[in-house]
Parts: C-alpha cells; sequence; structure tokens
C-alpha cells in the first residue's frame, strides 16, 4: 500500500513538473517588441532596429508599419534601434515593459534587452517649435491652411497653431458676405519659427465701407481711430539663447525674430548679432546668406510684409578657455531708416564648470499609455 501511494504521489509530482514547466516555457515564448513613431500631425521619420539574432528591420521594409510594427515571439537578448527623425523635430522615446515606464531618453541611438516574459514598447514621440497665427481684418473669417503630409488646419480667424513641421503652408481664407476675398498666401515655416499670415477684406455694404475691428465706434476710419502702434514703423525683437548656463568648449544655439506687427511695408532692415570672439565662436555658413567680421553677424532683409517674421536659428560654440562664473553676452540690433527707432535685446548664457545632476521624484512622473490601440488612436488625432 505504502508503496502504491508512493507510485501515486511521483506520478502527480512528475505531472505537476510537466505542467509548470509547459506553462514557463510557454510564458516565455509570448515576447513581444512594439518600435513606434507619432507626432500631433503625423509627420514622423524612420528607423532601423538591429536584433540579437543578427537580423535587420526597418521601417520602409514591406508590412512594417513606421507608425506602430509589433513583433510576436521576439528573440530575446540586446537590440539596437536607430531613430531618423523627422526635419526639424525634437525627439523623446519611452520604453515601457507592460504599462510601466522603464526609461525615456532624447537619444536617437537607442540599446535595450528583451528578457523573457517582458512585453516592451518602444515609442519615439516628435514634437516641433513651429506655429502659425492666423489673422484678418474684420475678424470672424473662415479659413483653411494646408501643407505636405496631409496636414490641414481649418477655423476662424484669429487662430494660432503650434507644435507644427516645417514645411510651406499656404492659407485660404473664406468668404465673407459683401467682402472682395483676399487671395491665398503660401509662406515657409522654419523651426524654431512664427508664421503669420494676414487677410484684409475689402467690405461693402450698400455702396458704404463696412466698419472693421480696427475702426472707431463713430463708424469713421481715420488716422486717429487707429491705434498707434499700427501706425508706428516699428519692429518686435526676439532674442533667445537655448539654456541658461553652458559647460566651457561646449555649443549653444541663438534664435532671432524679428516681427513686423504694423499694418506697412518695412523695407531695407540691418539685423546684427554682435559678440565677444574670445568667448564664442560660429563656425560655417550663416543660414539665411549672412555675413560676419570679427565680433559680428550681419543680414540684411529687403522686405517685411505685416505681420510677417523673420526668424533665424544660429549654434555658437563656446571658448574652451572660459572661466567658471564667467557670462556671455550676444546683443542683437535691428536698424534701418526705415523705422522710427532702431531696436535691440541683450540675451546671455552662464559659463559653468560643472552641470548638477538631474533626478528625483520629478523625474519620475510619466504618463502610462494602456495599450497599443491608445497609441494608435493618439497618433492619428491632429490638432484642429
Amino acid at each position: 500500500m505504502q508503496s502504491a501511494r508512493t507510485r501515486a504521489l511521483s506520478v502527480l509530482t512528475g505531472l505537476l513538473a510537466v505542467l509548470v514547466f509547459g506553462f514557463s516555457s510557454a510564458h516565455a515564448a509570448g515576447e513581444t517588441l512594439t518600435i513606434g513613431q507619432m507626432s500631433r500631425t503625423d509627420v514622423v521619420g524612420q528607423w532601423t532596429l538591429n536584433m540579437p539574432n543578427g537580423k535587420k528591420l526597418t521601417s520602409t521594409d514591406v508590412g512594417v508599419d513606421a507608425y506602430m510594427h509589433t513583433i510576436k515571439d521576439a528573440p530575446l537578448g540586446s537590440y539596437k534601434l536607430t531613430l531618423e527623425p523627422p526635419n526639424g523635430a525634437e525627439t523623446n522615446t519611452d520604453i515601457s515593459n507592460g504599462s510601466t515606464k522603464v526609461s525615456s531618453t532624447q537619444d536617437l541611438v537607442i540599446s535595450f534587452t528583451l528578457q523573457a516574459g517582458e512585453t516592451l514598447r518602444v515609442i519615439a514621440e516628435y514634437s516641433f517649435q513651429g506655429s502659425i497665427k492666423i489673422i484678418s481684418d474684420p475678424s470672424g473669417a473662415p479659413f483653411t491652411i494646408s501643407a505636405p503630409n496631409n496636414i490641414v488646419l481649418k477655423g476662424t480667424t484669429p487662430a494660432q497653431f503650434f507644435d507644427l513641421p516645417p514645411f510651406y503652408y499656404t492659407a485660404f481664407f473664406g468668404e465673407k458676405k459683401d467682402c472682395v476675398t483676399p487671395k491665398p498666401q503660401k509662406r515657409e515655416l522654419e523651426t524654431p519659427g512664427l508664421v503669420v499670415f494676414y487677410g484684409k477684406y475689402n467690405c461693402t455694404t450698400a455702396g458704404a465701407p463696412v466698419q472693421s475691428s480696427f475702426s472707431s465706434s463713430s463708424g469713421t476710419r481715420s488716422s486717429t481711430s487707429t491705434p498707434v502702434k499700427d501706425t508706428v514703423k516699428r519692429i518686435d525683437l526676439q532674442h533667445v539663447v537655448s539654456q541658461l548656463e553652458v559647460l566651457p568648449g561646449n555649443e549653444i544655439s541663438v534664435v532671432l525674430r524679428v516681427k513686423n506687427p504694423t499694418k506697412s511695408i518695412l523695407r531695407n532692415l540691418n539685423v546684427t548679432e554682435m559678440f565677444d570672439p574670445a568667448q564664442l565662436s560660429f563656425e560655417g555658413t550663416l543660414p539665411r546668406d549672412g555675413t560676419r567680421n570679427p565680433g559680428a553677424l550681419h543680414w540684411k532683409i529687403d522686405e517685411l510684409t505685416p505681420q510677417e517674421t523673420w526668424t533665424v536659428t544660429l549654434t555658437g560654440t563656446t571658448a574652451a578657455t572660459l572661466k567658471n562664473g564667467e557670462r556671455i553676452n550676444l546683443t542683437a540690433t535691428v536698424r534701418s531708416t526705415n523705422l522710427a527707432r532702431p531696436a535691440g535685446k541683450v540675451a546671455g548664457v552662464d559659463v559653468v564648470t560643472g552641470l548638477p545632476k538631474t533626478g528625483g521624484p520629478v523625474d519620475q512622473l510619466f504618463v502610462i499609455i494602456s495599450s497599443i490601440s491608445g497609441l494608435a488612436l493618439l497618433r492619428r488625432w491632429k490638432r484642429a
């Protein structure tokens, strides 16, 4: 009897071992890996995935969804993902295991390991520092703005859109009763940068001009009824350095934006960026046909239409001999005989010899995207 019981117990133990082993094996064979890309305008780049089995997968391969591709029963081991973001994009990539975020990076070459039982998602999200503003006189006009990649923006003036990639955008103004519709306008958006579309409607009612949003309360349009800021020939100047601190020998980005806020065309604008050449240098060909001499960069803007913005982005290299606590100042000026007065702005960055480490509870905050279907819906979302 005891021997029979022992044999029965041995059989049950063996069956249990088989079940446990079978469950573990099935579980280990179920690893999945998802590579995804998204942006609010559906503009994405390309990627290449080097797999542990020696195979290479790219977003342009037949049968691969460049936006969201899942590999079932993915081989275990080390992977390398190389991203090629779209032009002008800033990239942030989250790596998650199930619903738990593992890490986040701005690197374009990412290495990670897929282990037994894991469901990894590597999702790159692209953002852009381009925006478009559209206004009209009178306001309340319908419009449509179109661009490549099937980008369509619709609304009623005034309106502004953000997170837009660098393309040529065309604005179509809609009809208004008793008004002559402005012609379509096409302009190039640079990133970072702002493009402004301005539509002037010529309106009549029973042979008399319709009062616009700039008319006086009496209905008589005169020079005194228009705000002074719209009649004085001046410019708005923005001068921005990409960071507050920099290490000696490192790079900084500088953005200059020159906007015409008036109702007049401004001509022959001379833009100058001045700096100490012992502290900072700008190598290579300057964008927008800029010229240089020691300690100064120069641009000539032949014409700036009402509400138009001219933008240039520069990359400078700080001197490796700079000391901790020194400050690098840059002075931007815009001059012209066409202006009531010149404009100037000073921007700067402090030199440090060591940057603080990041980390802590704030760095642990994140948004959990609960499912692949949710991600697929998110990447299709366009800002209206």
